[in-house]
């Protein structure tokens, strides 16, 4: 409370400066807008903005519902919210919030609502009741809603849309739904068609930015369970060899399924619990064993390049 009042004491008292400013100008019988008075009014809106910001209030508080909240790559926190109608032939909302600013104001003018109605809403309320929910952001600019055999894509930014249908053997990578989460800087996501086969998966590469896909390529022998998201244009996944003993070990693929970092030097000796997830600033890490059973967290660039190891 000290600090609130620290903060907010210095504006309360540019306000009153401002506001006697205002009240001079006022007392003339010439009441024709002036620089000044603009320049006051200003001063006045600003100062009083400053003030709502430091009394931390929030916008999403005023809403009925945060469909989905996340942090993007670049620090800022991010929420989808609804209201519900407040006549009875009204319609429910959309807006989103960044940073405690409206990026899309409260409207009804929205691909995610159809006849007033917030079409995932309902599937919505059931996911929250586990903690999870049906809605969730995947990219920075891009938000997914779950619905049935079906995922919907929609790019706030560009205003993109793309349904896609799943089946029971599809997933895509790296996202369970959770309701909050920090994203990765990256635009493509890996579906699997047939995730759970070794013998008859595809990869899809798909862009959300275009809403296509970018790639598409056959991933016979691929370990499903071990596909990760992609990071810095690079995506690890391991080879189930059990088919094909001649095939590769696997390692960092880049967008069109090309084998960039091969991981044949660390056959049978990496944690198949501590894959390589991702790339963060051009390095990633993963547990490796030696021949005599220790254990070592190995860091490497996005060349392979080995840049530490230690003991764990």
């Amino acid at each position: 409370m000290k600090k609130f009042v620290k903060l907010v004491l210095p504006i309360v008292l540019i306000l009153a400066v401002v506001l006697s400013f205002g009240a001079c100008s006022s007392g003339k019988e010439d009441t024709a807008e002036t620089p000044e008075n603009s320049m006051a009014e200003e001063m006045k809106n600003d100062v009083t903005d400053e003030i709502e910001e430091q009394s931390g209030e929030q916008l999403s508080a005023s809403c009925d519902y945060i469909l989905a909240q996340a942090t993007d790559s670049k620090g800022n926190y991010i929420e989808l919210v609804a209201n519900d109608s407040e006549t009875y032939d009204g319609s429910q909302t959309i807006g989103l919030i960044k940073n405690n600013k409206w990026v899309i104001e409260m409207t009804d003018d929205s691909p995610i609502i159809e006849d007033g109605v917030v079409v995932f809403f309902n599937n919505y309320k059931l996911y929250k009741r586990s903690g999870n929910t049906n809605i969730s952001f995947i990219t920075d600019n891009c938000i997914k809603f779950h619905e049935a055999n079906k995922e919907f894509f929609w790019n706030y930014k560009t205003g993109k849309t793309c349904e896609i249908k799943m089946t029971g053997e599809d997933k895509i990578v790296g996202f369970t739904g959770y309701k909050e989460k920090t994203l990765l800087n990256e635009k493509y996501i890996i579906i699997m068609e047939n995730a759970y086969s070794s013998i008859n998966s595809t990869c899809k590469i798909f862009d959300t930015d275009t809403m296509q896909f970018a790639k598409v390529f056959d991933t016979r022998y691929f370990d499903g369970g071990s596909v990760q998201v992609f990071s810095e244009r690079l995506f690890f996944a391991r080879r189930d060899r059990t088919a094909d003993s001649t095939a590769e070990v696997g390692g960092f693929y880049d967008v069109n399924g090309n084998l960039v970092i091969d991981f044949s030097k660390f056959e049978n000796k990496y944690d198949i619990n501590a894959y390589p997830k991702r790339f963060i600033d051009g390095k990633t890490s993963f547990r490796v064993e030696n021949e005599s059973g220790k254990k070592f967290e190995i860091t490497i660039d996005k060349q392979g390049n080995v840049l530490s190891e230690k003991e764990v």
